[in-house]
């Protein structure tokens, strides 16, 4: 991130043995991708806001041009199209041979497969119940496999001193 685009916040407390702790917390002033889109009308398209379709603008043209990409892919046209290109679904059928019901499906899994790469670039995904379980006994076991040996030899440690002392 750029160095201006941070904001620092910084907590402090004194600790039991009164030592000084500070805390910085550091926070993105970033707008994440995936907070952009807010639905969907009726034709498919995604709704922007007013200052995101600025953003998105397609006025100068499809930025795909100048890289030479052919969409090969049925989907990949069918997005180019109608999102830079701004082509009537009724067009992309004729092109692509099929029917425009068809090719609003095609656009609408299309969006939802770039939406879910700008959520998971963002790290957006929360983490369900059971992986919660599975990382968490994942963390258990990685600490029990490291340290057992030493855990074993202070336990047999403990035992020999007990029965000693008895």
């Amino acid at each position: 991130m750029k160095r201006g685009n941070k904001a620092v916040y910084e907590k402090n407390h004194i600790g039991k043995n009164g030592e000084k702790i500070s805390i910085v917390y550091a926070r993105s002033r970033e707008t994440q991708e995936s907070m952009l889109s807010i639905g969907v009308d009726k034709d498919g398209d995604p709704r922007l806001s007013s200052e995101m379709q600025q953003a998105f603008s397609t006025e100068n043209g499809n930025p795909f041009a100048d890289h030479g990409l052919d969409p090969s892919t049925k989907q990949t046209g069918v997005f180019i199209r109608r999102f830079f290109g701004k082509w009537s679904y009724a067009d992309i059928a004729e092109v692509y041979g099929d029917t425009p019901h068809n090719i609003i499906k095609v656009y609408h899994n299309a969006v939802q497969r770039l939406l879910a790469v700008l959520i998971e670039m963002d790290g957006v995904s929360k983490m369900t119940d059971e992986e919660q379980k599975r990382a968490n006994v994942a963390k258990q076991k990685r600490y029990y496999e490291k340290n057992r040996e030493q855990i074993k030899a202070k336990r047999r440690k403990r035992y020999a001193e007990n029965k000693a002392s008895k």
